[in-house]
């Protein structure tokens, strides 16, 4: 199975460094700022990844080899998303059209809430899950859970990323704020 690093970019920003992913020393990485994942190029589907440095990928990874505790954690699906993490809805605002007339000067525009397209997408609350003292957000956790053989860091502190490790590869997922 090739893993596709694409959805751990961040594709919906204009932060180039880390629209694509990379290889650094050898190996592929793909990044948003909030999951990392690292795994031999040979795994992953094709991408036009060029040779770059996200800042502190490397040391960050390291501290990978201080985990002490594994374990697989079961995340278990979910109804209103259909385990898929965000849930897609008609837009309120525009009726789904895509487009509204300004209230003020009557001209039609293209939504601001749904950028044009008629739906909403917003993350599906039910799947945060807490790892160690960490709890972690619903799209992630479904990125994280479809890679083959993943098992979690099960010592993690509040405060500090999870990290994860698959056939081959690992990774690192920060948490989410509880305050």
């Amino acid at each position: 199975m090739k893993i596709d690093l694409i959805p751990f970019c961040d594709t919906y920003n204009t932060r180039y460094a880390i629209n694509t992913p990379r290889i650094i020393d050898g190996q592929a990485y793909a990044t948003d700022c909030r999951v990392l994942i690292r795994c031999d190029p040979s795994h992953a589907n094709d991408f036009t990844g060029e040779d770059g440095k996200f800042p502190k990928v490397q040391s960050f990874m390291e501290k990978i080899a201080q985990v002490k505790k594994w374990g697989l954690v079961e995340v278990e699906s979910c109804n209103h998303c259909n385990s898929k993490g965000t849930i897609t809805s008609q837009c309120d605002v525009c009726d789904s059209l895509g487009n509204y007339t300004c209230p003020t000067c009557e001209h039609e525009q293209e939504c601001f809430e749904c950028d044009g397209n008629g739906n909403v997408t917003k993350d599906c609350q039910c799947r945060e899950r807490t790892i160690g003292k960490v709890m972690l957000a619903a799209k992630y956790l479904y990125l994280v859970d479809h890679l083959p053989g993943v098992e979690w860091q099960l010592d993690a502190k509040q405060a500090d990323p999870v990290f994860f490790r698959f056939a081959h590869g690992d990774g690192a997922l920060m948490g989410i704020s509880t305050e």
